[in-house]
């Protein structure tokens, strides 16, 4: 036997091996495919093909979620901007452009805003757009103010994933700018000998004037469209306070918990973040519910608005959290 047929031979018997070795093998690979593909949170999910035209989204159990004011036109869908859950170390907050057509979902600590932003067009899988720092949409909804300790940097949200520099610098501190650029707001933590227990309070800055007040027992504050009011979460509440020197805060609605803007990690427990309406009237937000199942307690979060002035309140589902009012153009 020649040469050439010596290794014509092995090449065959190694080419039947290998079959052999697939065919016995090609249940077990698929088993562990499928388990490698159904670990939540495995791998990132891409954005629907359309986003609906609703006025807020949310956080679903099912995924992103859709709905109007009035309580009508709710969708969900599979989205996943990342490969896990965020949930046990911070919040995952989706929010939409006014135009429908820039999903951003922001993922942060519970202690500021600080975190990383994810922008996805319809279809697409999110991109990280590679910025740090306190995280907040500005009010035209086309560009991220992105806080570091000097100011605000303001990037258009089209430069997400480039290596272009900001559109501008807004000089101020790291806060949650107020949408005239006129106004911040920071968290700032103690300790209180007084009360012997931990607290936040919220410094509102007048960076023109370089003025400061202190709001008592507030944190995740939101600007109205106007910068005439400033939301935010207490101890016990949902509260507002209109920019004014000499204003008062008012509580709109009460929640009940145990200091309910901190979390709690070994009761469920993920503070309320509110979001005002484009008309300043309204505020939605979620409120943690518990369930009796048999011997256990499901945790699940309902969706509310509330009217800023008079306090009513609408439950709009029964499952979602961190909703965010989507302002128009």
């Amino acid at each position: 036997m020649t040469n050439s047929k010596r290794k014509l031979l092995l090449i065959s018997g190694i080419v039947l091996i290998c079959v052999g070795l697939y065919s016995l093998l090609k249940p077990f690979l698929a088993i562990m495919a499928l388990i490698v593909l159904s670990i939540p949170g495995s791998q990132p999910i891409a954005a629907p093909e359309e986003f609906p035209h609703t006025d807020i989204i949310y956080v679903g159990g099912k995924g992103l979620g859709f709905i109007n004011a009035d309580g009508s036109g709710q969708e969900t869908f599979r989205y996943r901007a990342v490969g896990r859950s965020v949930l046990a170390e911070g919040m995952e907050i989706s929010l939409m452009t006014g135009d429908h057509k820039s999903l951003i979902t922001v993922y942060t600590g519970y202690g500021t805003y600080d975190g990383t932003v994810y922008i996805a067009h319809p279809g697409e899988i999110a991109m990280n757009c590679g910025w740090g720092g306190i995280i907040q949409i500005s009010p035209d909804q086309k560009h991220m103010l992105i806080g570091t300790e000097r100011g605000n940097k303001k990037y258009l949200l089209t430069d997400c994933g480039t290596s272009n520099l900001p559109e501008r610098f807004i000089d101020g501190g790291s806060g949650v700018l107020s949408p005239d650029e006129q106004y911040s707001v920071e968290t700032q933590y103690a300790w209180s000998e007084e009360e012997n227990r931990n607290k936040s309070d919220l410094i509102l800055h007048n960076l023109a004037a370089g003025e400061e007040r202190v709001i008592e027992d507030g944190r995740f504050p939101a600007w109205s469209r106007d910068s005439q009011w400033l939301a935010y979460t207490g101890v016990d509440g949902i509260y507002v306070i209109r920019n004014d020197p000499n204003a008062e805060t008012r509580r709109v609605i009460t929640i009940e918990g145990p200091d309910i803007y901190f979390v709690l990690y070994n009761d469920g427990q993920y503070p309320p973040v509110v979001s005002w309406s484009s008309d300043g009237k309204w505020l939605v937000y979620h409120v943690r519910n518990e369930n009796p199942q048999g011997e256990t307690i499901d945790y699940y979060y309902s969706i509310f608005k509330v009217n800023a002035e008079t306090g009513e309140a609408i439950k709009l589902l029964d499952s979602g959290m961190f909703p965010y009012w989507i302002w128009p153009d």
